[in-house]
C-alpha cells in the first residue's frame, strides 16, 4: 500500500483486494496482541475476526482519526476488554448463584415436590374417565387422541375435563 489515502479510499468504495491486503498484514499481528488480554488463541482470533469484519461492514461509515494501525489496535484492545468484563461478570453471577442455590434450591425442590403429590392426589380422587382424561390432557394429548384411547366422545371427553377442572380447583384451593 504505497498511497494511503489512495487505498483507504478504494477500501472504502468495497475493493477486496485492499481488505484481502490489510488482513494478511494486521491478522497475525493482532491475533498476538489480543491473546495478551485473553490468555486463549480461539477468544484472541474470534475478536481480531470480529474487528475486521466489523470495519469491513461499516467501512463506508467509518471515520478513522488516527492511524489504520492505532484505530485497528484500539479497537482490538476494547474488544478484548469488553470481552473480559463479560466473562467476569458471568462468572461472578455464575459463583453467587451457586452460592445462592443450595439451600434455596432444596427449600424450591421440597415445595415443587409438595405441590405434586397435592395434585396427583387430588388427581386420583377424581372419577375415573375425569381421572383418565386430565391424565391424558396433562401429557398434551389432543381431545381427538383421547377421544380414540377412552372410546367415547368429544363431548364427553369435553365435559370431563371441565367437570374434573372444576372439582380439582375447590379440592386444592383448601
Amino acid at each position: 500500500m504505497d498511497y494511503p489515502d489512495l487505498s483507504l479510499y478504494k477500501f472504502k468504495q468495497g475493493d477486496k483486494k485492499v481488505f484481502k491486503h490489510l488482513f494478511e498484514a494486521y491478522y497475525p499481528r493482532l491475533c498476538s496482541f489480543a491473546s495478551k488480554y485473553m490468555q486463549n488463541d480461539q477468544a484472541s482470533e474470534d475478536i481480531v475476526q470480529e474487528v475486521l469484519s466489523d470495519l469491513w461492514q461499516r467501512r463506508q461509515s467509518i471515520n478513522i482519526k488516527t492511524s489504520l494501525k492505532s484505530f485497528l489496535y484500539t479497537s482490538v484492545k476494547n474488544r478484548c476488554l469488553n470481552q473480559i468484563s463479560k466473562q467476569t461478570t458471568y462468572e461472578k453471577k455464575l459463583s453467587e448463584y451457586k452460592g445462592f442455590g443450595s439451600e434455596s434450591m432444596d427449600d424450591y425442590n421440597y415445595i415443587e415436590d409438595e405441590v405434586h403429590a397435592n395434585l396427583y392426589k387430588a388427581i386420583n380422587s377424581l372419577p375415573e374417565k375425569a381421572r383418565e382424561v386430565v391424565l391424558l390432557s396433562m401429557h398434551e394429548t389432543p381431545n381427538l387422541d383421547i377421544v380414540e384411547a377412552l372410546n367415547v366422545s368429544v363431548n364427553t371427553v369435553k365435559s370431563n375435563k371441565r367437570r374434573a377442572y372444576k372439582m380439582l380447583r375447590e379440592m386444592l384451593r383448601q
